[in-house]
């Protein structure tokens, strides 16, 4: 690769222009010209033995240099990315400038980029916010009593509700006594509480993290983050019974129309998600093999054996490293140890 150009269009947008040297792209000809020949057949000659001259003819000249033009920029761009350290979104839009046999293949492109975040003292605001907002989990004896008739009507026999005995106590565990159970219901429900507690206390830690460090949002991120969104819409109305046909005619708006609703929230998950990437990086937070391990077989464990062999494991290693990083940034925000 040379002669690489990079031009900032804007905060999250470079255009790159380059060329493959011609030799380079000469050889990308021939490993394309190669792979037709492989799967050509005409007629007098066996599949994989057709001439050169010959498949190209039935082929087409353009198709080849086509083909050519993908193997070239397919090499050459990762070496870009490493070589000028960009961190790219998504796949680049490309322009083909000049081709030809024995010439270089000059190009640009177009790619979205992470944009620069500039953290402020993100463990300070997530203190304030913490000790502002955390307050004592209080849970009443009203809420006991309602946990234990819960149970007992879930052990109804014939119209009979148990009593709330010795007997029935010891039937639900290794309790002593009712004083016990009732300890243990109360250590539930504050544990409950707390984590019911803890989303709102996260989101409010990286909305004020992000006051204080404003960047814009790359347009595929935002639109990746949209579509996800879509499939979650999907899948919650196929769980209810309904088609997304009867959706939209319910709720009586397009599909473009749903999509711009969730722009919003589609906006503010994105710049959640490039934050606690960025302060991942600042707090030199990984995730080891081992934890990504354990938790890959934990979730496998829950699917049949042939449910497994449909997983794409690759996605599912990306959402597992995603998990595992974001609760590492989590804890660390939230006051305790970080964990490397």
């Amino acid at each position: 690769m040379t002669d690489t150009k990079i031009t900032s269009i804007d905060d999250t947008t470079l255009e790159i222009s380059g060329s493959v040297p011609a030799d380079v792209f000469d050889g990308h000809y021939k490993k394309a010209t190669n792979e037709f020949i492989s799967k050509t057949e005409l007629k007098g000659f066996r599949k994989g033995n057709a001439p050169e001259d010959l498949v190209i003819k039935e082929v087409g000249e353009q198709v080849i240099l086509e083909r050519a033009i993908n193997l070239a920029l397919s090499d050459a761009w990762p070496q870009i990315i490493e070589e000028h350290s960009i961190d790219a979104i998504g796949r680049p839009e490309f322009q083909i400038t000049k081709v030809a046999k024995s010439n270089p293949l000059e190009w640009k492109a177009t790619v979205a980029t992470l944009p620069e975040i500039t953290l402020p003292d993100y463990a300070a605001i997530a203190k304030e916010i913490k000790d502002r907002e955390t307050g004592e989990i209080k849970v009443s004896e009203k809420e006991i009593d309602d946990a234990i008739e819960w149970i007992r009507k879930s052990r109804e026999k014939d119209g009979k509700l148990p009593e709330v005995n010795e007997e029935f106590v010891k039937s639900l565990g290794d309790f002593k006594d009712i004083a016990a159970l009732r300890d243990m219901l109360k250590s539930n429900l504050e544990s409950e509480k707390r984590v019911k507690d803890r989303e709102p206390i996260r989101v409010a830690i990286l909305t004020a993290i992000r006051e204080k460090a404003p960047f814009p949002i790359p347009a595929p991120l935002l639109a990746s983050e949209q579509e996800r969104m879509m499939a979650e819409l999907r899948s919650t109305v196929e769980r209810i019974g309904k088609t997304w046909e009867e959706y939209v005619t319910e709720v009586k708006k397009s599909e473009e129309e749903i999509k711009a609703e969730l722009s919003e929230e589609a906006e503010r998950r994105a710049a959640f998600s490039l934050l606690l990437q960025t302060i991942a990086k600042d707090a030199e937070i990984t995730a080891t093999n081992e934890e990504m391990e354990t938790r890959v077989q934990g979730m496998l464990s829950g699917y049949p054996e042939e449910q497994r062999k449909q997983i794409d494991q690759h996605q599912l290693h990306e959402y597992v490293y995603g998990v595992i990083m974001n609760d590492k940034v989590f804890t660390l925000l939230e006051g305790g140890t970080k964990t490397a």
